[in-house]
């Protein structure tokens, strides 16, 4: 019986040390929204085996394989009576929404990570909330009497199913931040508008979730299959780097949370977002390795992050408050030298005057 305080005492003393030693924020990245913007030289995507002319060089894009169909073309008729089916590149650069400047794509991931340990890897669940990307210029379709139209595109997620969950792999290499892989489909929405004939209807949208299989979801891309339809694009990055608390001058753009976009470009603003937690990706810690606890870390932006899906690659960067220049065709680059060209002219026509 005498012992009995004694143990009482040692107990007191054990809760009081778990009170006050909690588990450190730096052990958990929050759940929250990833915020990304395209590279000024934008992305591609792919209808059919276009080869591999273009525009779309430029983006180190890789080489298509001789042989099979990779993708699916875009049916006869499908841009109206006559129109061929469409087979090309379509060259996209990123439509920032308004109510979060210069962001154009939005990840979510919807629980916490707690890492046990360092060097330990944790698995939360990922999906993209909001897109909006839209064509360098207009695509080219043909008809078979040999007319052409010309059509703008836009890109957003679809309206008919909600995006897929996928996966982000999260390691903490160090005090300060670690590395990360992730996968991920994604249903896109695509909006046609005519820029010089189309249907009396306007637009015409082919939204990729009117065929989605969740049974199969990235069977999109399989030569194999010779009733391929329009399914998810399946998207990887194979290794990424990231940080708790990245330099404030790289001026990162913040998601508040709370804030809503149109994700789906449906006119109607979606649900509100998480908002921005204590994970920047795309932000490699120097000497982030080895589970070294860093003080004072210094980092670096990664500029082009690609998410890879076969012989595509859509490239963004961490958002930052940047002067936004809307990217102009090789038309509207013209334009706008034959306009000051004019306004040169009267200036000259006025001072003779």
């Amino acid at each position: 019986m005498k012992q009995t305080p004694l143990i009482l005492l040692t107990l007191a003393a054990l809760a009081l040390c778990a009170l006050s030693t909690p588990a450190s924020a730096q052990d958990v990245v929050y759940a929250g929204n990833d915020a990304w913007m395209s590279p000024p030289e934008g992305t591609c995507h792919a209808f059919g085996n276009p080869g591999n002319s273009g525009p779309c060089n430029i983006l180190s894009v890789p080489p298509f394989p001789p042989g099979p169909q990779y993708y699916p073309l875009i049916p006869a008729g499908f841009f109206g009576p006559g129109s061929l089916p469409f087979e090309g590149w379509i060259h996209l650069v990123g439509a920032p929404f308004r109510e979060v400047p210069q962001v154009d794509t939005v990840l979510e991931r919807s629980a916490d990570a707690v890492f046990p340990a360092c060097g330990i890897p944790v698995s939360v669940p990922l999906k993209m909330v909001a897109l909006h990307l839209r064509s360098y210029g207009a695509i080219l379709v043909h008809y078979s009497d040999g007319s052409t139209s010309r059509w703008n595109v836009d890109v957003t997620l679809s309206q008919v199913v909600d995006q897929p969950e996928g996966t982000i792999q999260l390691t903490k290499t160090c005090s300060a931040g670690g590395e990360y892989s992730a996968s991920f489909p994604v249903v896109p929405r695509f909006v046609f508008t005519p820029r010089t004939r189309g249907p009396s209807g306007g637009s015409l949208v082919l939204d990729f979730g009117d065929y989605y299989n969740p049974a199969d979801p990235c069977l999109y891309g399989d030569p194999t299959n010779p009733n391929e339809d329009f399914f998810a694009i399946c998207f990887t990055l194979p290794s990424g780097n990231w940080a708790f608390n990245p330099s404030a001058s790289h001026e990162l753009i913040r998601v508040p949370a709370g804030a809503r976009v149109d994700g789906d470009g449906d006119g109607v603003l979606d649900a509100p977002l998480l908002g921005t937690s204590n994970f920047t990706p795309g932000v490699s810690v120097d000497s982030c390795a080895d589970c070294v606890t860093i003080t004072d870390p210094t980092d670096t932006l990664e500029q082009n992050v690609p998410h890879i899906v076969q012989y595509l690659r859509h490239g963004v960067t961490p958002p930052r408050y940047l002067l936004s220049v809307p990217a102009l065709s090789p038309w509207g680059i013209s334009a706008f030298v034959m306009f000051l060209a004019g306004i040169g002219a009267a200036y000259l026509v006025s001072r003779r005057g």
